[in-house]
């Protein structure tokens, strides 16, 4: 039965999930399965709108159609709303399972795709590197991160005198692209780094030790990078912390996966 047909990017062979066959393969089940336009459904007795990049998600219909067990698919679950290629809405009848960036990704290559269900679609995958790597291209983006970087310089010149590096446009450049692997690479989000950073200011310990972003990445002697640090003293004095994919948090996800994959 012919029903549709999506691109696949040959630059997946380099993505690191690509190297974690579960989750690729439930990755792609997925994108298979996400309605490519908005649409309703009869649900529970109810009509259900379910938008573009959306599909209807159980578990154990999941496990019978794509070979993996209920746990396999929870992990992959796991590891992808870690990564934030898709959200998952569950009520007391059913779950809804929806990707993130779908329009951004899931471009249409032909006008009259509306009047044609059957025409391809094309996409990125959503975590090419976890969406940042499309987001960072965006110069509005850019922008915010360049302003972050310029104020928090601005901050610690005034505020350390002689101590502070001198601002030049190298170390803006610097920084800026110590903020963008941040974000690209080790996947926090940029408000929570700026938020990090605002704490580390007025924290005892930071606030004589913390001058320059552009050291951030810079490995400590537990091996962990500056701001993986700060980030854990941070998350510590201050509950919760935000969805974000840290080396921690990473590491922990892979090393489930792995035993699966045994």
């Amino acid at each position: 039965m012919h029903r549709g047909y999506i691109k696949d990017w040959r630059k997946s062979l380099d993505h690191p999930l690509y190297k974690k066959p579960l989750i690729w393969h439930f990755w792609g089940y997925c994108l298979k399965k996400a309605s490519h336009k908005n649409r309703d459904l009869f649900l529970g007795g109810k009509v259900v709108s379910i938008k573009k990049g959306s599909f209807v998600f159980g578990r154990k219909k999941a496990s019978e159609e794509t070979g993996l067990t209920e746990r396999q698919i929870r992990t992959a679950l796991k590891h992808l709303q870690k990564l934030q290629n898709l959200t998952i809405k569950t009520t007391n009848k059913y779950s809804i399972v929806s990707i993130i960036n779908w329009d951004t990704y899931q471009l249409d290559e032909n006008k009259n795709d509306q009047q044609n269900d059957q025409l391809p679609t094309s996409y990125r995958p959503a975590t090419d590197h976890r969406q940042e790597c499309k987001e960072l291209k965006n110069d509005k983006n850019t922008d915010k991160i360049k302003n972050f970087v310029r104020e928090f310089a601005s901050y610690i010149s005034s505020v350390h005198k002689n101590k502070a590096p001198k601002v030049t446009n190298s170390l803006i450049s610097q920084s800026a692209d110590t903020v963008d692997k941040l974000i690209r690479i080790d996947g926090f989000t940029l408000d929570y780094i700026k938020s990090v950073c605002r704490w580390a200011v007025k924290d005892d310990f930071y606030c004589t030790n913390f001058f320059s972003l552009a050291a951030l990445r810079k490995k400590s002697s537990n091996g962990a990078t500056k701001f993986a640090n700060m980030a854990a003293k941070y998350d510590k004095q201050n509950g919760q912390p935000v969805e974000t994919i840290t080396t921690k948090t990473r590491a922990q996800l892979d090393k489930e996966i792995e035993e699966l994959m045994k």
